[in-house]
């Protein structure tokens, strides 16, 4: 068995991540009241913020403090980008103890 050297394993480790915040940029992106989502997005029920599954797609709806009534919509065409999501909530948080 071939031996792992730190460089090999290094880049192992930042390609996992970076195709892991590739993945949690979503298709495209508006900020909608609720009614106006509904309204573009033909058969969507708004329910509050957090993931739909809309046909093969899958939307992630975030409040926008900054804007009052709206929303992100965070539109996923034809994929599912929670498991990069969850790997990046459950990742380790290290202190830099310098």
């Amino acid at each position: 068995m071939a031996k792992t050297t730190e460089l090999e394993k290094t880049f192992r480790n930042n390609l996992k991540l970076s195709q892991v915040a590739t993945e949690i940029f979503p298709d495209w992106k508006e900020l909608w009241e609720p009614s106006e989502a509904e309204a573009q997005l033909e058969g969507f029920k708004f329910s509050g913020p957090g993931w739909y599954l809309y046909g093969t797609d899958t939307i992630f709806v975030i409040p926008s403090p900054a804007a009052g009534k709206k929303f992100w919509f965070w539109v996923y065409s034809g994929r599912n980008p929670s498991d990069a999501f969850g790997q990046i909530v459950n990742a380790p948080v290290r202190v830099d103890e310098r």
